[in-house]
């Protein structure tokens, strides 16, 4: 579950980029590492911040990411 694509993301990843909810909650009650980081060194984290998702960025703070 934490295998990049071509780009570098991961689903937790996209799904933080894209505001899927519901995905994230899936990928992190499954155990997805939210410290794997893109290509250009973006954690799904960085992207919900920079996207403006603070729900998804509450999410990944609650499954364990780190600032």
């Amino acid at each position: 579950m934490d295998a990049p694509d071509a780009s570098g993301y991961t689903v937790l990843i996209t799904a933080a980029v894209n505001d899927k909810r519901r995905m994230a909650q899936l990928m992190l009650f499954l155990g997805a590492d939210p410290h794997v980081r893109t290509r250009d060194g973006m954690t799904a984290l960085a992207w919900a911040k920079e996207l403006g998702h603070p729900e998804i960025e509450a999410m990944l703070l609650e499954g364990g990411a780190r600032q």
